[in-house]
């Protein structure tokens, strides 16, 4: 039992190392050695009480101490009133430095585990931004910022705590080794009283810590997912007066998440008031029974007050180590998932995308693009989207892609973008395999999707996407606004390019939206234009008008056109269906 037990730790420990970098490990020994100077400094201050309490009680006894002797030796005096106002003095010294170390190391750990959490928070996302697309989609938005917050959070309380733990566990064990020193029967009971409180605590509390700690993990991302829902859907929600449904909703998830933090709340605090009962009555149990049994009891009274103040030192040590404990159990489902998150989810890492981010080369493209029979289909799902398809793209060529909706053609876009890696097949660039060159490839393309995001920001940082405001070309993004025939719209707006479109560009009109998608798209230099389904949240004149304003890319630049109407794909080069998971080249005289 006591073997698995150490074992469990042993664990809880190498994740936590493991997910440290090598700074953070040399930055926690130093977080170490302030809680052993702590320790000391706390012991010692108890230490030196004993000459105070005898010197109240017996002055014989007072100068009899060892402490006070050599104190004598150092100052030239046996004064018992000089030597009592220099203890005191030494002891107020010693509780000066004592809180001024621990002021200092609450500080160094908090600024410790804040910064430990920033870069786990920074690290957790970074994983997560370069996971395959299909986890954005099956894992959900409201686990994913469950993940960078709160179970980052957990990490740092966990640290908090093993700071707290290590020094009330110094302290314990010097300050039972002092009373063990002054009256070993006295240190036996305050030891089993110590290891009894610890136990029980632990015990009691272990597993409910535990499951309160999942269940509150779970809660949570519940809670985020309804706001999120509430939040995001607020336009169709006012229309359709369901305001009250998704607060019930709201209400009733934020108080699945309460049940939980109250357990955490009882059992980080009841512990206290418990182990305060276990000590005062086994305590006095030791002291009437001692009171009855020694005669010359009453003679070690100096002697039994300073081991009080110990053993009454004790008291908030042992109730920290309980609720530290309880506090780690209720975290650890936190630093179990953010271990799995840097220790299993790092492929695209590995693969060395990360290391191909600052590359600003596109591949070249002066032939065509192929897709040699490429098979697609969802995890779980034995039915295949894409079966064996091929397609070929030629430079300077406009292909359009048709077919019935859930048809695949999305899955296409999405399969030539790289966000769905294909089970078999290749797609090549002029010869080049774009899984070997999957940033360098993605500098080819431009994407413009039916539901567009825009960020809550300007004009400037929506067409300049992910650029950094020092490298951005004012210059370029006027001209590719003309190609979307926007300028004059943006050149009409009172701030230009610094014109806040609000949040997901409620600000603009749909058509707007479309040309402010099609700039950013074109700022890139993509040679491969993919607009999927660019238009189909637009009515037919809108449409109509937005398509023979894009009409003078055709020729400048290779564009493939995914659309539900057959209108939007009339001047393409080439028209394909998506039939049973293959592109079917179409007549275009028979469909128009």
């Amino acid at each position: 039992m006591i073997i698995k037990k150490i074992n469990h730790w042993k664990s809880y420990i190498s994740k936590l190392l493991y997910i440290l970098t090598k700074r953070q490990k040399m930055l926690l020994v130093g977080l170490v050695v302030l809680a052993f100077i702590s320790s000391i400094l706390q012991t010692l201050g108890v230490y030196m009480i004993s000459p105070l309490v005898s010197a109240m009680t017996d002055s014989d006894v007072f100068l009899s101490n060892s402490i006070i002797k050599r104190i004598a030796e150092n100052s030239g005096t046996n004064d018992v009133r000089q030597l009592f106002g220099i203890i005191c003095t030494l002891v107020a010294l010693i509780y000066v430095i004592k809180e001024i170390v621990s002021v200092f190391q609450l500080w160094y750990a908090a600024k410790y585990g804040a910064k430990v959490q920033k870069e786990l928070s920074e690290g957790v996302i970074r994983k997560y931004m370069y996971r395959e697309y299909d986890f954005f989609t099956s894992y959900g938005t409201a686990n994913i910022i469950r993940d960078v917050t709160n179970d980052t959070n957990a990490v740092y309380v966990i640290l908090t705590c093993l700071s707290s733990l290590i020094t009330e566990a110094i302290t314990t064990l010097m300050i039972i080794i002092y009373i063990v020193v002054a009256d070993v029967k006295m240190s036996i009971v305050v030891c089993l009283l110590a290891m009894i409180c610890v136990f029980i605590m632990y015990r009691f509390f272990k597993n409910i810590m535990k499951r309160s700690g999942e269940e509150a993990r779970v809660r949570y991302a519940e809670n985020r997912k309804v706001l999120l829902e509430s939040v995001e859907g607020i336009k169709e929600i006012q229309v359709m007066k369901k305001q009250n449904f998704f607060l019930q909703r709201y209400s009733e998830t934020y108080q699945k998440t309460q049940a939980p933090q109250i357990k955490q709340s009882v059992a980080t605090s009841a512990p206290t008031y418990v182990i305060e009962g276990i000590f005062v009555v086994g305590i006095m149990l030791y002291i009437g029974i001692s009171a009855s049994v020694d005669k010359s009891f009453f003679s070690k009274l100096p002697m039994l007050a300073s081991l009080l103040v110990g053993a009454i030192r004790l008291l908030p040590s042992v109730g920290r180590i309980s609720n530290n404990l309880n506090n780690i159990n209720y975290y650890l489902p936190g630093l179990n998932n953010i271990f799995d998150v840097i220790e299993k989810q790092s492929r695209f890492t590995k693969n060395g995308l990360e290391d191909k981010i600052d590359s600003r080369n596109a591949l070249p493209f002066n032939e065509k693009l192929e897709l040699k029979n490429i098979c697609w289909k969802y995890e779980n799902s034995d039915k295949k989207v894409i079966d064996n398809l091929d397609l070929e793209v030629v430079r300077g060529q406009s292909i359009g892609i048709i077919g019935k909706s859930g048809a695949g053609k999305s899955t296409l876009a999405d399969i030539i973008l790289q966000l769905h890696i294909p089970q078999s097949g290749t797609i090549v660039l002029d010869g080049a395999n774009i899984m070997d060159y999957p940033y360098e490839y993605s500098r080819v393309i431009g994407y413009v999707p039916q539901s567009i995001y825009l960020i809550d920001g300007s004009i400037r940082e929506n067409v300049a996407f992910g650029i950094d405001e020092n490298e951005v070309d004012d210059d370029k993004i006027w001209n590719v606004l003309k190609k979307a025939q926007l300028d004059n719209f943006v050149s009409d707006s009172e701030n230009g390019l610094d014109t806040i479109i609000g949040e997901r560009g409620v600000k603009f009109s749909g058509g707007q939206r479309q040309r402010l998608a099609i700039a950013r798209a074109l700022y890139r230099e993509p040679q491969i234009l993919i607009l999927d389904e660019a238009t189909s949240a637009l009515d037919n004149e809108t449409e109509k008008a937005f398509m023979q304003e894009i009409e003078h890319l055709y020729g400048q630049i290779t564009m493939i056109i995914i659309a539900h109407r057959l209108s939007t794909v009339r001047n393409c080069d080439k028209v394909y269906e998506i039939i049973e998971g293959k592109a079917i080249e179409k007549n275009k005289e028979q469909i128009f």
